[in-house]
């Protein structure tokens, strides 16, 4: 996840504490569930992921503090995870990027969970994917939900795509990466 020099230089938290919103990393975050501790010379606290993103480039964390603990809640038995994007060529950041989580046993979904990144102002999770809950995951029922997750969404639009295109382009993220959570998860 990230660009050869993320991955050979950069941290996760400082990827995280930058905020972009295109990052890969933040939506693996809120599917995941994670929550960060920053720290002040006179203080700690915990914020969950979803509450972290405020806007571009920008977190709930203070211009005194240091993100130093990500914390993310082991796995149910069962449990699949993938992150599906589409990149821009040049820079590598996801155009669309979807990060899903998905619990299952004996062949039913017991949770699921999906954040987009790159779509919107900031990265968020998905509405709807609850819909996955009590089915048997089956590649109709995970269309049927993922064209339904970007609904409403208000698209960025760039040089790089258009609204329109980015919409397009996350309701496939999404199917493929609850497909291959789905997989993975047994």
């Amino acid at each position: 996840i990230g660009d050869r020099q993320v991955r050979n230089i950069g941290t996760v938290g400082g990827g995280l504490a930058h905020a972009d919103p295109s990052a890969d990393m933040p939506g693996a975050m809120l599917a995941l569930d994670a929550s960060f501790v920053v720290r002040s010379a006179k203080a700690k606290r915990t914020v969950a992921a979803r509450d972290w993103f405020e806007g571009p480039f920008e977190s709930a964390m203070k211009s005194n503090e240091l993100l130093t603990d990500i914390m993310i809640p082991l796995p149910a038995r069962g449990t699949g995870m993938a992150y599906e994007s589409f990149e821009q060529a040049a820079s590598g950041y996801p155009l669309v990027g979807a990060a899903a989580v998905v619990t299952r046993a004996k062949g039913n979904v017991l949770s699921a969970a999906l954040a987009f990144t790159g779509l919107g102002e900031v990265p968020f999770l998905a509405k709807g994917v609850e819909g996955l809950v009590g089915t048997d995951g089956s590649a109709a029922s995970v269309t049927r939900v993922a064209n339904t997750l970007a609904a409403g969404v208000e698209a960025n639009e760039d040089i790089h795509a258009s609204a329109e295109y980015r919409l397009h382009l996350a309701k496939v993220a999404a199917r493929r990466a609850l497909l291959r959570a789905l997989a993975r998860a047994g």
